[in-house]
């Protein structure tokens, strides 16, 4: 039994958990069920090591993103289960079983992995949780590529596999053209699972990793809502801070659209008492937006004082060439005046020459 969960272990951080971290194609294999995801246990390491090496860097690289950090814990018996459940939902999406005779199967599937994320504690920390999102960050993004192979006399539909080389020999002799569009989790079609059902587990996926949940909270589905774990982690300064580096990085409108929609069910709902820590998040947002717009605004003054020097300037040179002062050759002296009218006839210069005039005048 040892034996095979290890091998389990093995196909799970080969086929998902390093291509999540790392880019690349993921390959979930025959379904692993609830009690070996919640069996793995802590201090379990993969075989293969330069894998591992290489893993751990991309997941430092993350939360640098985030975070200032040096190292991370290797994967909790947390991050093994989740893998592993998600691994599940993956397969119960398998197009195989999209069949008279197996759709029963894809249901038993998706409901043993749904069954073990409900068992997978929430994160005790921000640490803990920045370390469950270096994991699972890509997650939301995995998309099966379907391929339409078309040929002269024909066609045909690979889902989630490549075309056999036979059907693209030829190119232009059959006229081959192949269409591959990636497709997201939970639009996939035709499906064997009830797709509400489905879109439930993911977002129980995503209560598990709360910061994964916050910084993905602009996708389409699920829908982002406020849970009891991602408002834990934004209650904590420390966890405020990584939510609110998380939300930078994706658009500002976006984001507080999805917020403000969460937060609005949070406050019409029964339980608005616990909006408090979303209400902070919302404030520091706030306070945010309000430094960048004075710094714009600072700026925008501090170019206007630039123009005007700049102005100025080129209007008491020009004036300078054109009366003979300096050193110059004619040469010189006509194109550094061409060079000078554009700066000395702009609104700047005709303010500065408006305040020559009005001095004059006294």
């Amino acid at each position: 039994m040892a034996e095979d969960r290890d091998a389990i272990a093995e196909r799970l951080f080969a086929g998902v958990m390093a291509p999540l971290v790392l880019g690349g194609p993921v390959r979930p294999g025959h379904a692993i069920g609830a009690r070996t995801a919640l069996a793995f246990g802590e201090g379990r390491t993969p075989a293969d090591t330069e894998l591992e090496a290489r893993t751990n860097e991309a997941r430092v690289r993350r939360a640098r993103r985030l975070v200032p950090v040096d190292s991370l814990p290797g994967p909790s018996a947390a991050d093994w289960a989740l893998a592993a459940a998600f691994h599940d939902l993956l397969q119960a999406a398998n197009p195989v079983f999209d069949a008279p005779l197996r759709r029963g199967a894809a249901a038993r599937v998706l409901e043993v992995a749904a069954a073990a994320l409900e068992r997978v504690p929430l994160p005790a920390s921000a640490n803990e949780a920045l370390s469950r999102h270096t994991w699972l960050a890509r997650a939301p993004e995995v998309t099966r590529t379907d391929s339409e192979v078309r040929w002269w006399s024909g066609k045909r539909e690979y889902r989630g596999v490549d075309p056999p080389g036979r059907l693209q020999a030829w190119p232009r002799l059959r006229r081959v053209n192949v269409v591959r569009v990636p497709r997201p989790l939970l639009e996939l079609t035709p499906i064997a699972v009830d797709r509400e059902r489905l879109t439930a587990a993911v977002a129980e996926l995503l209560t598990r990793t709360p910061l994964t949940d916050l910084a993905t909270c602009t996708r389409t589905a699920p829908v982002f809502e406020w849970h009891p774990a991602t408002l834990a982690l934004v209650a904590s300064g420390a966890g405020r801070t990584l939510a609110s580096r998380a939300l930078a990085r994706s658009a500002a409108a976006e984001v507080d659209a999805a917020l403000g929609r969460a937060t609005r069910g949070l406050l019409a709902g029964p339980h608005r008492e616990r909006a408090a820590p979303a209400l902070m998040l919302l404030a520091d947002r706030a306070v945010s937006s309000a430094q960048q717009r004075l710094q714009a605004e600072r700026g925008r003054a501090a170019a206007v004082e630039t123009s005007f020097a700049q102005a100025i300037g080129a209007l008491m040179a020009r004036r300078a060439l054109v009366a003979g002062e300096g050193a110059w050759s004619t040469g010189d002296r006509a194109r550094l005046i061409d060079a000078l009218a554009q700066p000395a006839r702009s609104a700047a210069a005709r303010e500065a020459h408006h305040l020559f005039e009005a001095e004059k005048g006294r």
